[in-house]
This record gives C-alpha cells, sequence and structure tokens, in this order.
C-alpha cells in the first residue's frame, strides 16, 4: 500500500519494480489495496493506474538493486495487467494462486 502511495508522488523506477515483484508473489485484491491506500492519501485508480502506464521501464536496467537483467517487453505486459486489474478492481492476476498478502500484509511495505 506504501508503494501506491509512493508512484501518486515521486517518479522512482524502484517504486514500479517493488510493485510488480509483489503483485507476482502474492495473491491480493487491488480494490482492497486501493482502499487502504486511500486512507493514507488522496488518491484515485485512474491517477495510479496512469501513473504506472507512465512509468519509463528503459530505467530499470542498470540498476543497483535489480538483481536480474529485466526483459522490458515482459514488465511492460505484467504492468498493463496490473493496470487492467486496477482499474476493473479486480484480484491480482499475477498473483493467482501465491500466498495470501494478508497473511504476510505486516511485514511488507505495500
Amino acid at each position: 500500500m506504501n508503494k501506491i502511495c509512493c508512484i501518486v508522488s515521486r517518479d522512482e523506477p524502484k517504486d514500479i519494480f517493488d510493485i510488480v515483484s509483489i503483485a507476482e508473489t502474492y495473491s491480493f485484491n487491488w480494490k482492497d489495496i486501493l482502499i487502504a491506500a486511500k486512507r493514507k492519501k488522496l488518491l484515485n485508480e485512474v491517477e495510479v493506474a496512469l501513473r504506472i502506464e507512465e512509468s519509463p521501464t528503459q530505467l530499470l536496467k542498470n540498476n543497483n538493486w535489480v538483481f536480474r537483467e529485466v526483459n522490458t517487453q515482459d514488465f511492460d505486459k505484467k504492468l498493463k495487467r496490473i493496470i487492467r486489474d486496477i482499474l476493473l478492481g479486480g484480484d491480482n492476476f499475477l498473483g493467482e494462486a501465491k500466498l495470501d498478502i494478508a497473511i504476510v500484509s505486516t511485514n511488507l511495505d505495500f
């Protein structure tokens, strides 16, 4: 939820990378995440989706916090799916059949 709040007010490629990594790792509903984020910061789904869509994925290359090469085409596909899920308020497609985020949410900076 914190990462969602961050992307609205700053342009850090790591925030986008972290959102995708969390989405690939955990099962959750985007509507629930956005409701929780709205308790901390004034934002809306369209604004979040737009910020994700505008994120420059080429900045993911050559960073010391990326431990493996990022396939930007694959990453862009994942971003498009996240945007769709956010706008529809649906379940996180990338995290299907993964551990529910509610189980570990106290330790995540999402």
